[in-house]
This record gives structure tokens, C-alpha cells and sequence, in this order.
């Protein structure tokens, strides 16, 4: 959970105005992907000492996108080890 550490977001806020972690969950016995995304409010001013007044959190269900990334990298991974099979 370092994702939501205090220090971590800082750290992450300090370069972008955003970021945003996937991660998955079990419900029901039933894994679902989601994800959890942090804005920078300050953007267009600048931050006073450095610091980040205000943020904003939102979490997404982004199971089946998720889904059809992992599917495409097996697919390429699949075809990669074919090429290095075939080779």
C-alpha cells in the first residue's frame, strides 16, 4: 500500500499533476480490476514552499479494459516465444 503513503504522493505530485495506480480486488470471490486516481488541485498556481494544498481522489472499475490489456500481452508474448521457438 506504499501507493497511498502520504510521502509517496508528494513525491508523485511533485512532478505530475496526476497519478494513478491499478490494482486488483477479490468481492465475492470474484477478482475485479480498479484503479485509484489523484489530481493536483493547484494546477495553474504554484505551490506554496513546495506543498500540495489540495488533492482529489477517485477510484475507477477498469476491470475490462484491464482484462483486454493482459489478454493482448499474452497474445504478443505468445507470438514472441513462437518467433524465438521457430527461430
Amino acid at each position: 500500500m506504499n501507493f497511498i503513503d502520504p510521502d509517496n504522493i508528494r513525491s508523485k505530485l511533485t512532478n505530475e499533476i496526476l497519478t494513478a495506480h491499478r490494482y486488483r480486488t477479490i468481492r465475492d470471490g470474484v477478482e475485479h480490476y480498479e484503479m485509484l486516481r489523484i489530481v493536483d488541485f493547484n494546477i495553474g498556481n504554484h505551490h506554496t514552499n513546495d506543498a500540495i494544498d489540495r488533492i482529489s481522489i477517485g477510484f475507477a472499475e477498469v476491470d475490462s479494459e484491464t482484462r483486454e490489456l493482459l489478454e493482448q500481452n499474452r497474445k504478443l508474448n505468445d507470438a514472441l516465444n513462437n518467433l524465438r521457438h521457430d527461430a
